[in-house]
């Protein structure tokens, strides 16, 4: 780009040597520079299965933790301090947890083995890449029913 406009600086000041008159122009240059997106997940989603053995009664916010696996790709990164994000509506009972499909069921989420919010922002550094995980929690005093739930969030991540 810079080439480009002192060649065509150069040619306005060849020819205005030439002619009668001479202007001045100011030229007004402007732009984004952006990094790189990263890639998560090979832009698959991150599925967490928590299977069909879970007992509503055993259900206490530590019993049947799952690992997300995930993959994160960063290629041409700024640098290596990063944040995360889990973007999701939060239960009606607690609102650091996920809502699901079951009124008295949310989800915790956790990285590196300590809980966060939801819809905040965390810090990471590239190099170690968080372990993310997922904990079924009732709601206190309620009664959970049996049957498949579902939620759904979406995992932001940008440069810091």
């Amino acid at each position: 780009m810079k080439a480009k406009l002192t060649i065509a600086a150069l040619t306005v000041s060849l020819l205005s040597s030439f002619a009668a008159y001479s202007y001045d122009i100011n030229i007004g240059v402007s732009g984004n520079v952006v990094a790189p997106p990263c890639i998560i997940n090979s832009g698959q989603p991150i599925v967490g299965d928590f299977g069909d053995s879970i007992v509503t009664s055993k259900i206490d916010g530590v019993k049947y933790t799952k690992t997300l696996n995930y993959s994160l790709v960063c290629d041409g990164r700024p640098s290596d301090s990063m944040k995360l994000k889990v973007l999701g509506e939060p239960t009606s009972f607690d609102g650091e947890l996920l809502k699901t499909s079951n009124h008295n069921l949310g989800i915790r989420m956790i990285m590196d083995s300590k809980s966060f919010s939801l819809n905040e922002w965390v810090n990471f550094s590239y190099t170690k890449q968080p372990i993310l995980q997922a904990v079924p929690v009732k709601n206190d005093g309620s009664e959970i029913a049996g049957g498949v739930f579902t939620a759904g969030a979406t995992l932001l991540v940008a440069y810091q």
